[in-house]
C-alpha cells in the first residue's frame, strides 16, 4: 500500500456536464468545456495561446449585458466562473464532472483554449442517435477513476449539489483524498480511510472496539519506529494515554454504509513522521484491509515480523476479526495513476 503525499499547491474543481447530458462529450474527448464565453463569439485558439486579457473579455461581456437585460442575472456569475476557468485552475489541478449515477475524477493537464468544432458523441449511428456539444471553452483533462455516487460521503456530495456550472471544492480536499486513498499524508499528517459497507444496524459496541483499534495503531506504528520491546502492551497505551501522547482524531459518520477518517501527527520532540507513517499504515492495513499486504524491500523481515506477531496480539485481545467482519470495513481500493501522473502536464505552473 502506497502512502501519497499531497502537493499542498493543488486546487481542485467541480464542472457540470449540463446536469450530466454532455458527461460522455467530456469523458470520451479527454477536457473539460464551457458555454460561458460563447456570445463572445472569440476566434479560435491553441494551448500554447496566451490567455486573453482580463480586462478586454470582461469589457466586452458588460457591453452584451447592457444590450440584452434578460442576461443580466446569470451573465456575472457566468463570467466569475469564466474566469476561474481561464485563469485560477492550473495544470496539476484535480476536476470532478458529475453524470446521473457517477462522478469522474481527472487531473487537468493543459492551459485553457477555444475550439468552435463541436464535440460528437455517436450512441447509435443507425438509429441517428448523436448528440453535440457546442461549449467552445476548453481544457485538456486525463481522466481518471469513475466512482459511484452511493460510494461518496455524504459531506461531499452534499457540496456536489451546488447549482454553479464551475466552483471549487478546495474545502473538500480531505474528503476527495479519503474517498481515493487508504492512506496519504498532508502537512506533516498521516491520514487513513475506512468504508463501513454494512447495511445492518450498527453496535455501540463495534464502534466502540474501532476507536480503540485506532488508538493502538498509532501506538503500534510508533513503537516499532523507536524499535521499542513491548513486553506488556496494554501498560504502554495507558502510558500512552496518561502523558496525552495519543495525537490520532476521527472524523466518522456510523451510517451503514459510512465512513471513518482518522488524522495521525507526531508530537514536538518526538520521531518525525517519515519514521513511523511506514509502520502504522501497514499496521492499519493488517486490522482493517488486506492481510497479505506488505511493504518488501521497505521494512526488513525483522521488522515486519515483530510488527505483524504484535497486530495478531491486538486482533485476538479486542476480537477486532468480528468487528471488521461485522461492519464490513474495507479500505479504499482505487486506480489513482492517471491523477498522480504529471507527464501530460503543459508547462503552466505544475503541481506535483
Amino acid at each position: 500500500m502506497k502512502i501519497y503525499e499531497v502537493p499542498a499547491e493543488r486546487r481542485y474543481w467541480v464542472v457540470r456536464a449540463e446536469g450530466g447530458q454532455y458527461y460522455d462529450h467530456f469523458t470520451r474527448h479527454g477536457l473539460i468545456a464551457l458555454g460561458h464565453l460563447n456570445i463572445l463569439n472569440l476566434s479560435d485558439s491553441t494551448e500554447e495561446s496566451q490567455p486573453p486579457e482580463w480586462a478586454k473579455l470582461q469589457s466586452k461581456f458588460k457591453q452584451l449585458l447592457e444590450q440584452d437585460p434578460t442576461l443580466k442575472t446569470t451573465g456575472k456569475l457566468h463570467l466569475s466562473q469564466a474566469k476561474s476557468f481561464l485563469y485560477e485552475m492550473k495544470p496539476g489541478d484535480w476536476v470532478i464532472t458529475i453524470g446521473s449515477g457517477s462522478v469522474r475524477f481527472g487531473r487537468i493537464t493543459g492551459k485553457a483554449f477555444i475550439e468552435k468544432t463541436p464535440l460528437v458523441v455517436i450512441y447509435d449511428a443507425e438509429r441517428g442517435h448523436i448528440t453535440e456539444c457546442h461549449m467552445h471553452l476548453r481544457r485538456r483533462v486525463e481522466w481518471g477513476p469513475t466512482v459511484s455516487r452511493s460510494d461518496l460521503p455524504y459531506g461531499l456530495l452534499i457540496s456536489l449539489k451546488a447549482n454553479q456550472t464551475v466552483f471549487s471544492l478546495d474545502a473538500k480536499w480531505d474528503a476527495l483524498y479519503h474517498t481515493l486513498y487508504p492512506a496519504f499524508i498532508r502537512d506533516q499528517k498521516l491520514y487513513l480511510s475506512a468504508k463501513i459497507k454494512t447495511e445492518k444496524a450498527i453496535k455501540n459496541h463495534n464502534i466502540t472496539t474501532v476507536f480503540k483499534l485506532l488508538d493502538e495503531v498509532e501506538v503500534i506504528g510508533k513503537l516499532i519506529a523507536l524499535r521499542a520491546n513491548t513486553p506488556n502492551f496494554d501498560a504502554t497505551m495507558e502510558e500512552y494515554i496518561e502523558s496525552d501522547a495519543l495525537t490520532i482524531t476521527t472524523k466518522a459518520q456510523f451510517h451503514s454504509p459510512g465512513d471513518i477518517w482518522n488524522a495521525i501527527s507526531s508530537l514536538a520532540g518526538h520521531i518525525d513522521l517519515n519514521n513511523w507513517a511506514t509502520y502504522t499504515v501497514l499496521a492499519y492495513s493488517m486490522i482493517f484491509g488486506n492481510q497479505k499486504t506488505g511493504f518488501d524491500g521497505l521494512i526488513d523481515i525483522d521488522t515486519r515480523k515483530k510488527l505483524w506477531n504484535l497486530v495478531i496480539d491486538r486482533i485476538k485481545a479486542n476480537n477486532a476479526q468480528k468487528t471488521v467482519n461485522d461492519l464490513q470495513i474495507e479500505l479504499p481500493k482505487i486506480d489513482t495513476s492517471k491523477l498522480e501522473d504529471n507527464s501530460k502536464d503543459s508547462k503552466e505552473n505544475l503541481h506535483g
